[in-house]
């Protein structure tokens, strides 16, 4: 029999949708994957030839009267309701389009599909250009050959490939399980280039150990807590936290395919954790950002980050990753909410909007208040170890700077008599003094510079102060804030405020003087640890600058003289007269100067501005 590989689709519409309907080859890959997956194949072999990038896979294959024919049926939904949702291997079916097939036209003009179910074997060239009759090129029996497989299965061949893969299997191994985590004894994907092989056979134990919090939802992501190890056991409870299966769900009405109404029930199921470390993730640039939290659907990626989304820029935020399962996005009952290349989902869908607010409400903000335990217990190590350093420094300079009075002394009285200095005893001066003046610029160093003073309710100004200055180059750990979202800031858990604060405020024989900004308004006038803020820097002649709210006027002991700059706050945010939103950059960029940061320019600074307050 004559095979005829005749492609039910507009020749036009391929030609449009295969090179632009994915942006990187390992969303390709992911689908070849996933087509994989619902052919119940155990192995996936990834092969890069250089001239050629095949996947093949050990399914169930292709006869060419009943799978074949049906794979030329370009966008034919391949599930409806339960029934046809499940493999007759027992797999819950990913594919759902029946557009997966064209994934690999954006990699390849041509691509060559081999498949074998029994003792039918067929072959034919998906192509970009499609003749007018629509019947597709097919492939000569001798050179229907498959790389590693010998019984059913499937091989897909991307010639001359546009996209290329990173240049080492390490890189190809990240950024699949980013893709497609759904890795196991029964599915292994095996990857090859010339530089050897390498299979993935377990996730587990590729990111876990990279952890420093873990949030897992549901019975079977529970088992990552076995990987997962901290260096603080005793705050172990509070950086590692599990929920039920059905913890995180939410009852959804919606309207079937049918047209009946029906409630669904969006259940996450998953991990969220944040890194020990960010340094040095992102090796290199083909490699997709280690910092994302994704969706998925019955194992398939839908979206790869919405951290975008659901994040407020804070700086804690870049150590979160995670992977969330929510099977309610493909029930297939219900209207299909996926984009057509995977790359995203309809956020408009109820199923979507209930999802993210659980995000939001049970899972993002938690995952960033045990990243704030686990800093603030490391901080409590490196700030006793820096307090200790301090504190012998200091009685270091004390008593190098007696020593240093005394020689003055002794060489004054000499002189007085008429006994001149002799070259050793000008030079032992000159080097004391050099000594001492190394040994300032270290303590001086170790020392907090910026205090920013508020009321807790004044949050949001001080918010906007401290990420102008971290925005302009000053460090975090010389900022005390005591409200600060970044652990590196705040006070370490367990030390006392005021005598932390002493630390800084009072003078010690370094000379080095802590700058205050003062956020003073109605409330702040009331707290009693503003207020005893602004005594202290009365008292050690402390350099501030004052920001008032809502109209507030400032009294003395503050240095009232200087022009002050005012906040009006209501529930659309933040706002500030133009010439206000001048008057911000400037004292910015002055208090970067104090602080010996580089300030960005005036146009950058001024962006930042208007990115977060209301320009009235």
């Amino acid at each position: 029999m004559q095979k005829v590989y005749e492609l039910d689709i507009s020749p036009e519409i391929l030609e449009l949708l295969g090179p632009n309907l994915y942006t990187n080859i390992y969303y390709v890959l992911a689908e070849l994957i996933a087509n994989a997956y619902d052919a119940d194949a155990k192995n996936v072999y990834i092969i890069d030839k250089g001239d050629a990038i095949i996947v093949e896979d050990d399914g169930t294959g292709m006869d060419y009267e009943h799978g074949v024919k049906q794979y030329l049926q370009v966008a034919k939904q391949t599930r409806h309701d339960e029934s046809t949702s499940i493999t007759s291997g027992g797999r819950r079916r990913m594919g759902r389009k029946g557009i997966g097939k064209l994934a690999a036209l954006s990699v390849s003009e041509n691509v060559k599909v081999i498949t074998r179910h029994e003792s039918d074997v067929s072959g034919f060239v998906l192509s970009r250009r499609v003749p007018k009759d629509r019947r597709l090129k097919s492939i000569a029996n001798n050179e229907l050959v498959f790389q590693r497989i010998c019984g059913n299965g499937t091989s897909i061949v991307m010639e001359k490939p546009e996209y290329k893969l990173n240049k080492t299997l390490d890189s190809w191994r990240r950024n699949i399980l980013r893709m497609f985590p759904v890795i196991s004894k029964d599915f292994q994907i095996h990857l090859e280039n010339s530089s050897g092989k390498l299979t993935l056979a377990n996730f587990d134990t590729d990111i876990v150990p990279q952890l420093g919090t873990m949030i897992t939802i549901g019975e079977k992501f529970k088992s990552l807590d076995r990987s997962f190890h901290t260096d603080y056991p005793d705050i172990q409870e509070k950086i590692l936290r599990h929920f039920g299966d059905n913890e995180i769900s939410s009852p959804v009405t919606m309207i079937t395919e049918s047209g009946e109404k029906r409630t669904c029930h969006v259940t996450i199921h998953g991990w969220l954790g944040t890194y020990r470390s960010v340094r040095n993730r992102k090796r290199n640039i083909e490699d997709f950002p280690d910092n994302y939290i994704s969706l998925f659907a019955n194992g398939k990626l839908g979206v790869f980050n919405i951290i975008p989304e659901i994040g407020r820029n804070r700086m804690a935020e870049s150590y979160l990753v995670g992977q969330l399962h929510i099977d309610a996005f493909e029930e297939s009952d219900l209207p299909d909410m996926a984009m057509s290349n995977r790359q995203g989902y309809k956020t408009d869908d109820p199923r979507y909007v209930a999802a993210i607010g659980m995000i939001r409400e049970h899972l993002f903000d938690a995952a960033l208040q045990m990243y704030d335990t686990l800093s603030d217990r490391k901080n409590q190590d490196k700030y006793a170890k820096k307090r200790k350093d301090k504190l012998a420094s200091e009685q270091m300079l004390k008593q190098k700077a007696e020593s240093f009075v005394n020689l003055i002394q002794t060489n004054i009285a000499m002189r007085s008599t008429g006994t001149p200095f002799t070259d050793q005893e000008a030079q032992s001066i000159v080097k004391e003094t050099v000594g001492l003046l190394g040994l300032k610029q270290r303590v001086d160093l170790n020392k907090k510079k910026l205090l920013i003073s508020h009321a807790g309710c004044d949050k949001e100004i001080a918010d906007l102060l401290y990420d102008s200055l971290v925005f302009n180059s000053v460090d975090p750990e010389a900022i005390i804030y005591t409200s600060c979202d970044d652990a590196i800031s705040r006070i370490p858990e367990g030390q006392p405020l005021y005598d932390y604060l002493r630390d800084f405020f009072v003078q010690s024989i370094s000379t080095e003087m802590i700058n205050t900004l003062f956020v003073v308004s109605e409330a702040s006038a009331k707290r009693w640890a503003p207020v005893c803020e602004v005594g202290a820097a009365w008292i050690t002649k402390s350099t501030h600058k004052i920001f008032t709210v809502n109209g507030y006027r400032p009294e003395q002991p503050l240095d009232i003289g200087p022009i002050y700059l005012n906040f009006n706050i209501d529930e659309e945010g933040i706002h500030l007269s133009k010439v206000n939103a001048d008057t911000l950059r400037v004292k910015i960029k002055d208090i970067c100067n104090q602080l010996g940061a580089k300030p960005r320019s005036d146009n950058e600074i001024m962006a930042f501005i208007r990115s977060r307050v209301i320009i009235d």
